[in-house]
């Protein structure tokens, strides 16, 4: 084998490499944002069924998540988005305590439970889809 010939398969070899690399990096990248979507939504149903337990104990919904920790409705934490404290999730209550919206922003636009979500403007939170990826869930 020629120097030329040895040169031209190392360099193949070593692009090839790092080729491969990066497709690798960019597929576990996604894998990872699609992991920590699954698990905000995840968390919003959770937190979704420990609201509904308090407004059956109480009749209304907290002002603050963090009321749920100290009423007896058996949460010891709040749920929190897994690149808290950069991103958290978004709650609020109609003025009467009927009604809440929840929120996360999730990193994949396509996820498909954005398209079965509720969008808009609802009790200041932003539920819309663009340009952010909001996901939402409520009590009505």
């Amino acid at each position: 084998m020629s120097a030329l010939q040895f040169l031209k398969a190392h360099y193949f070899a070593v692009g090839t490499g790092i080729a491969l690399a990066v497709i690798l990096f960019i597929g576990l990248s996604a894998f990872r944002s699609g992991a920590r979507d699954d698990q905000r939504i995840a968390d919003l149903n959770e937190i979704a069924a420990t609201l509904k337990t308090y407004y059956l104990k109480f009749h209304n919904y907290p002002k603050e998540l963090s009321e749920l920790i100290s009423v007896g409705v058996g949460v010891r934490v709040v749920p929190e988005d897994p690149l808290s404290p950069k991103r958290n999730y978004a709650y609020s209550v109609d003025e009467n305590g009927q009604n809440y919206i929840l929120s996360a922003m999730l990193e994949d636009g396509s996820n498909p439970k954005l398209k079965n979500d509720i969008d808009g403007i609802i009790y200041k939170i932003n539920c819309d889809d663009r340009p952010s990826y909001n996901y939402c869930v409520n009590s009505f």
